[in-house]
């Protein structure tokens, strides 16, 4: 991703170019069966840059409400390490300037754009 973005002239997209398709990709794991396949995209459009990332999943994901913050919430034991989740399409929404669902037969693309 750091490349994409470097080679088409948005190196201050960097950080928040890697964090959407670091969480595209993360959403698509937790539903893609060990040995399926996941399909990433990334490139430039007249407006920025275009992310995205296909999973045979027929569900469309839903950003749900933020996770409450409390002390138990936030254990970060290492045994909890990925136990604190539920941020990342809210994160997603945040950083980008559009987010949208292409679905295909099987499957769907989860896409994200920046600006230039």
């Amino acid at each position: 991703m750091t490349e994409v973005l470097l080679n088409i002239g948005l190196p201050h997209a960097v950080d928040d170019g890697i964090l959407i398709m670091a969480e595209l990709v993360n959403n698509a794991v937790a539903v893609t069966p060990p040995g399926g396949i996941i399909r990433l995209f990334a490139g430039p459009r007249m407006e920025g840059i275009v992310m995205a990332v296909w999973d045979a999943d027929d569900r469309i994901p839903k950003p749900g409400p933020p996770p409450a913050i409390t002390a138990e919430s936030l254990d970060l034991r290492p045994e909890n390490f990925d136990r604190n989740g539920g941020w990342g399409l809210g994160i997603v929404a945040t950083l980008a300037r559009e987010c949208w669902i292409e679905r295909t037969r099987p499957g769907k693309w989860v896409c994200a754009s920046l600006d230039a």
